[in-house]
């Protein structure tokens, strides 16, 4: 599910069939960096890729500058949210 803005690129809920792709090409991970190369190339000032709610989504705090929101504010604190997460 993608939304496109004139500054935003959300990009939440990949989907694909695991049956047709082997495991080893780790295809979730390489579709969220194509999105997130994609909004960088078209100079989208920001993109969501959903939200974090288990360790499992730490994966997604790998990329320079991003940040997260704490029910208050945008926060780059990742010590946070992987005390948050554990």
């Amino acid at each position: 599910i993608c939304l496109e803005t004139n500054e935003l690129l959300h990009y939440s809920y990949p989907f694909y069939s695991l049956l047709s792709t082997p495991y080893s090409l780790n295809l979730g991970m390489s579709m969220m960096t194509n999105a997130v190369v994609w909004a960088k190339e078209n100079s989208k000032k920001y993109i969501y890729l959903g939200s974090a709610s288990n360790p499992k989504a730490l994966y997604k705090f790998q990329f320079k500058g991003i940040e997260w929101f704490n029910k208050n504010n945008w926060t780059d604190d990742l010590k946070k949210i992987k005390e948050i997460l554990k």
